[in-house]
Order: C-alpha cells, then structure tokens, then sequence
C-alpha cells in the first residue's frame, strides 16, 4: 500500500469520502489509475507548492492543488498551437500595415512647415509656422481611417490647408495663434473631426 496526496475529491471504496488534500493509502496499481486521472499524486513525489503539473489525455495541466483548477493545458499539439492573449501594455512603434489600411505608410511624424507646400500623408501632426512666410498648404487623399492633427503655432502670416478632398468643405483657415483642427479621412473625404480655438472651414 501506498500513500497518496488527495488532488480531486473522491469516495474510495475502503476509507470513504477523500476531499482535497487529504491523503488516501491504496495499492499502486490502482494508485497508478488515479494519478493518471489527476486524482491523487504520490505523497512521497507531492512538494507544498500550490501548483502542480500532471499529465492528462495527452496533455499536461498546470493546476491548483488546492482547488483542483486547471490554469494551464499544453495540447499534445504543443505550446505553438495555444491562442495568446496579452493583458497588460504594448509599447513600441507601429508601422506598415494598421487595421489592414495604411499598407507602407509609416505614421507617427511630426513634421513643421514654414512656407507653402504640400503636407506629408504620412504625418500624424503637420505644424504650420507662418513667423516669416506664408503656409499656404496642400492635403492629399488618406486611408480610410486615418487621422492627422493640423496645428498653427504662428499666424503671423496666412496658415491655410486646401484638401484634395473635403466634405465639409474647400478650405480650413487658422486664424488664432495655436489654433487646430483634427481631420479623419472617410475612404473618400477629409472630416472636420474637431477643432480648437478659432479655425475657419469654407
């Protein structure tokens, strides 16, 4: 007869009800069954820890030995076929292919202008500095989806940006010092999305 550590509550034939953490002394042969099962473990290989490992239908379980819960099972397959879910924060940088849209774009720029020209697609926020000369700018088409901030950090000279396409409009005029505006692109347009301070869209 051995002694074996109780995992799973069960009846034995011959000592009766066993609840978990209990010891059970049974032959080996059926000992041997039951550990398979998950049921009980050797006492004589059974270390206190709350967690155990145990081999079951072809996998192994990490489990509580306390509630019998298992919080882990490797598929024969092997840990490359389990699903991975990430529970916490992300850091890093995008780039390439986000949501399936901006293939080959990487965004996250931040890039100033000081005379008229064209904003970069690329950009995540275009800041337009007329100290010296006009920022007469020019927008193309985005990516369904995407977003870029256009902020004036000076107006001393006209900040202005036409849009290819606009569906609120032909034009956004910035006429307070750090004045913005948020864009989001439709598929097909450019959506006024919000604005701060005073900015003109006509």
């Amino acid at each position: 007869m051995n002694t074996y550590l109780v995992l799973k509550q069960f009846t034995d034939p011959i000592e009766g009800f066993k609840p978990v953490g209990s010891t059970v002394h049974i032959d080996s042969v059926r000992g041997v069954k039951l550990t398979k099962q998950g049921i009980v473990s050797l006492s004589a290989e059974y270390k206190e820890d709350q967690v155990q490992l145990r081999w079951v239908n072809e996998a192994l379980e990490v489990y509580n030995v306390l509630t019998g819960i298992v919080l882990l099972r490797i598929p024969k397959t092997g840990i490359a076929s389990l699903p991975v879910d990430i529970v916490g924060n992300v850091t890093g940088n995008v780039t390439g292919n986000v949501n399936g849209n901006l293939t080959g774009l990487a965004l996250g720029a931040v890039n100033t202008y000081v005379t008229d020209g064209v904003i970069a697609i690329t950009d995540k926020m275009a800041l337009l500095d007329g100290a010296v000369a006009t920022c007469v700018m020019t927008l193309g088409d985005g990516v369904e989806g995407q977003e870029i901030i256009i902020k004036a950090i000076d107006v001393t000279s006209v900040c202005s940006v036409a849009p290819t396409n606009l569906a609120d409009g032909a034009l956004i005029t910035f006429t307070d010092q750090y004045s913005a505006v948020r864009l989001v692109f439709d598929g097909t347009d450019w959506n006024v999305a919000d604005i701060y301070l005073t900015v003109a869209v006509t």
